[in-house]
């Protein structure tokens, strides 16, 4: 009896490591189960039947049965991981019923933070294996966040440059990662970190400024760069350790590379996202002109395994299938095309490639030929450019365009009647029920045949042509710009080359171009629509062209991002960074003589599109502190 007794304690601590390891088997099993073609089937069922919850449960109680590892943990993060993995309404219920507050209180009560509990952490964010290759789409900023926060907790000190090393790789990645990050509100997260700085590793603050700049440089809200003056006050004739690289910092967040940006856009990157344009009844004009600013997501992605796929640009369909469209290929290459009732006509442009994060601005001029001997032509421009002339077919605008997308796919939203008082009473989104999955499919097209086998491969020459109603197997299947789209204009008429190349120099952030005192003024009367991020408010487009008659329908969201020398200027100009320059002057006692600013901040910062750059000098030849030319400066 007395050995049972005895024998007890080890039996019962037995029965938990067993069970333990049940858990963590089973909890390993759940990924490989929805790892199926009944993804979204599975992922209802675990929703409908509280999953959440009870993996949170059993995050909090996973004390009891594993008590000397993370092992629950880190299966049940993973479980957490796969159950919302490309899934928007998964991530939406568990925002609800959870919240990333809660879960991460949970892991911070649960256990000391470990290696692969955070790269599990990781995982959840790019929802795949961050080790698998260089480059990953962040999928879900939240877990970010949470690293983000608990850096300052982490020990050894090792595992904090770690972290903020996976960090900085993962976030710059690319420019949609960062415009993620930015959205996500990491800058505000990164200042709060950044304020724990006895706790911080050197390298890993380094890292996190390192980070600032990156997403700084694409934008940073006036309440965020007064944060981050105000983390480096300090006491009198001392110096933040910050101090230089944040200088330094400011001035490649004002040093802009490449062509300009628009500062609000739309992000029409997910799938079903567009711009939905009412039903155009009769066509005013005889022309068609199509100008806009965008920016392709730089995607590494094999058509064999994604599949070809039409980034559209613009598409306007009548109910018979006839219309016209532009679209961007996988790998960014603009393709003009014209569907009749019989034929698919496309002029590509192969020598430029899109998909590199950068700005451009595309113009597309279709020319009616004059009878009886005249030709018609389609003229494309980027960047102000002529690039390519081709004698393609001119659409046909006799019939009413009942499918009007432009960055979308056609995906169907729910119509919507609009009422302004501005606005004719009729006007209404259409239902589109009359298409079918592709936008450009002809109701009397055939589905089958190629046409004769030696058509030529619509990749090469300047105008190609298929049977109507072969393009998405030949082009891909339509989905969404995945992108970022800035001003878009539609003109009924057409557009001279001194017209393309004024629109490309006023810029993507000039949004009244076709005012009466503007030089593009006389192109007002045959614009049809014009949207602009600026004036876009409850997912509705206004049409700032004369007549007014076309409101979009947005689904996605619009974007604001802030240059951080207007910034600067909202603040109180380059007068906030006196004290911070001269608790780097105090420091630099090898200094010459005098020193220019711009040696650490640079041309960019001390020269804005407002006001005129200032040069300051400082040194401790003056003998003068800067601080007393601003006695009235409150940071």
């Amino acid at each position: 009896m007395e050995s049972l007794t005895t024998a007890r304690p080890a039996f019962i601590f037995t029965l938990i490591t067993l069970k333990g390891k049940m858990f963590v088997y089973s909890l390993g099993a759940i990924p490989e189960m929805l790892n199926c073609g009944d993804r979204p089937v599975l992922q209802a069922i675990f929703l409908s039947n509280n999953c959440f919850e009870h993996i949170i449960r059993l995050i909090q109680n996973s004390k009891v049965l594993d008590s000397d590892s993370d092992s629950i943990t880190v299966n049940a993060i993973s479980v957490l991981t796969s159950i919302m993995r490309n899934s928007p309404s998964a991530k939406e219920v568990f925002k609800e019923r959870i919240g990333y507050c809660h879960l991460y209180e949970v892991l911070k009560s649960r256990t000391k933070p470990t290696k692969r509990l955070l790269q599990e952490l990781l995982n959840m964010a790019v929802e795949a294996d961050h080790n698998s290759c260089s480059v990953h789409c962040i999928q879900n900023e939240q877990p970010l966040l949470i690293l983000v926060q608990w850096i300052p907790e982490l020990t050894p000190r090792d595992l904090q440059i770690l972290v903020s090393e996976w960090l900085k790789s993962t976030c710059d990645s690319s420019l949609q990662n960062r415009m993620t990050c930015v959205q996500a509100g990491m800058v505000g997260h990164i200042l709060v970190t950044l304020q724990n700085e006895k706790e911080l590793d050197g390298k890993c603050a380094e890292n996190l400024i390192h980070l600032l700049q990156v997403l700084g440089q694409l934008s940073i809200r006036p309440t965020e760069l007064k944060d981050l003056i105000k983390l480096l006050r300090v006491e009198e004739n001392c110096c933040h350790p910050y101090a230089t690289q944040v200088i330094r910092t400011l001035s490649a967040m004002a040093k802009k590379d490449g062509s300009e940006r628009a500062l609000q856009c739309f992000d029409l990157t997910p799938s079903m996202s567009g711009i939905m344009v009412p039903t155009m009844q009769k066509w005013p004009g005889t022309g068609l002109a199509f100008h806009a600013w965008l920016c392709l997501n730089q995607t590494v992605m094999d058509e064999l395994l994604v599949g070809r796929k039409r980034k559209q640009l613009y598409s306007f369909f009548a109910a018979s299938g006839t219309g016209f469209e532009a679209f961007f290929t996988t790998d960014g290459m603009l393709v003009v095309a014209v569907c009749t009732k019989k034929e698919y006509m496309t002029v590509a442009l192969p020598e430029i490639h899109f998909n590199d994060s950068m700005w451009h601005c595309v113009d597309i001029v279709h020319v009616a030929g004059r009878r009886p001997f005249g030709q018609n032509m389609v003229h494309i421009y980027t960047d102000g450019q002529l690039r390519k002339v081709a004698q393609l077919r001119f659409p046909s605008l006799n019939e009413s365009f009942t499918s009007c997308c432009i960055g979308s796919a056609g995906n169907r939203t729910t119509t919507t009647v609009l009422t302004s008082p501005n606005h004719t009473p009729d006007l209404t989104f259409a239902s589109h029920s009359a298409l079918s999955r592709s936008q450009s499919f002809p109701a009397t097209a055939p589905v089958h045949g190629w046409g004769q086998s030696s058509a030529p491969n619509p990749r090469e020459g300047q105008v190609s042509v298929i049977v109507a109603g072969t393009q998405d197997t030949e082009w891909g299947t339509p989905t969404s710009l995945e992108g970022h789209l800035g001003t878009v204009s539609i003109f009924h008429d057409t557009l001279q080359a001194n017209h393309v190349k004024s629109l490309y120099l006023a810029g993507p952030n000039f949004v009244t171009p076709f005012k009466l005192d503007n030089d593009l003024s006389e192109l007002s009367p045959k614009l049809l629509l014009f949207y602009t991020p600026q004036a876009t408010k409850n997912n509705i487009c206004l049409d700032l062209s004369p007549s007014g008659l076309f409101d979009g329908r947005l689904t996605g969201h619009r974007v604001v991002t802030w240059d951080v020398k207007d910034v600067v200027n909202c603040i109180g100009g380059m007068g906030v960074l006196l004290p911070l320059l001269n608790q780097v002057a105090s420091q630099t006692k090898e200094a010459p003589e005098t020193e220019e600013t711009q040696d650490l901040v640079g041309p960019e910062l001390t020269s804005s599109r407002n006001t005129q750059g200032m040069k300051l000098l400082f040194g401790k030849s003056s003998g003068i502190p800067i601080n007393r030319f601003l006695p009235g400066v409150c940071l």
